[in-house]
């Protein structure tokens, strides 16, 4: 699960100018619920577009705006018991113009008679079991 920077690990710390904010909640000590939304855009169209791994998902000037778009995440925690951890999340990303710009020029996309028609949303679901094995004294 991605820590900074949205779950679907599409933006970098780098030629990026992010708002972002959350909110989580606790019911209970063993169960959690997050949500974030992000407003993401290239601090300079004419730089690379950066994952979160620094690998580019553009190159310098694929983008013919700075809007990459809008992210909005969620997360469920529940931990049965102490040595199993549930996780589920999901990410949802409304491409800004930027990004389909982007997309194009890099030939991702649909095939269409126009030509490469960019997709307008991007996702991602994880469901995450970790089981925790005390070690021994």
């Amino acid at each position: 699960m991605q820590v900074h920077h949205g779950l679907l690990g599409a933006f970098a710390w780098s030629n990026l100018i992010d708002v972002h904010g959350g909110v989580s909640i606790a019911p209970t000590t063993d169960m959690r619920l997050m949500a974030e939304y992000r407003y993401a855009r290239l601090a300079d169209k004419g730089g690379d577009w950066l994952d979160t791994y620094l690998v580019t998902v553009a190159p310098a000037g694929a983008a013919t705006s700075e809007e990459l778009g809008h992210e909005i995440d969620v997360v469920f925690s529940y931990r049965p018991w102490p040595a199993l951890n549930i996780s589920a999340g999901y990410s949802l990303l409304i491409l800004g113009d930027g990004a389909k710009s982007a997309m194009a020029a890099e030939q991702r996309g649909s095939k269409t008679s126009a030509g490469i028609v960019p997709p307008d949303l991007s996702h991602y679901a994880f469901l995450q079991l970790t089981l925790n094995v005390p070690a021994k004294p």
